[in-house]
């Protein structure tokens, strides 16, 4: 089922960051919708995304995902940093 597809495995994004893992810009709804999709191939509406904050350093981070009327999943995302080496 959909709902044990996406609870097995946490979705990762490897972003650019700083030297201190602060993401260069942040991770939206819209974001998660398309490593979903590409991920998974799951198609969902952003609107049923739920994040529990702005998420700006990289980590990890519970989220709840709508897919039906009283059916939510929840899963995570892992936030991985490349952090530029013309930083260093």
């Amino acid at each position: 089922e959909l709902k044990e597809k996406l609870e097995a495995k946490p979705l990762s994004f490897h972003i650019r960051a700083s030297k201190d893992e602060t993401l260069y810009g942040s991770i939206t709804k819209q974001d998660v919708v398309d490593q979903l999709k590409e991920e998974m191939s799951v198609t969902v509406d952003k609107k049923n995304i739920f994040l529990p904050q702005s998420i700006k350093k990289a980590g990890e981070y519970p989220i709840t995902i709508k897919l039906y009327t009283n059916v939510k999943a929840k899963t995570r995302l892992v936030i991985i940093a490349e952090i530029s080496s013309q930083e260093e």
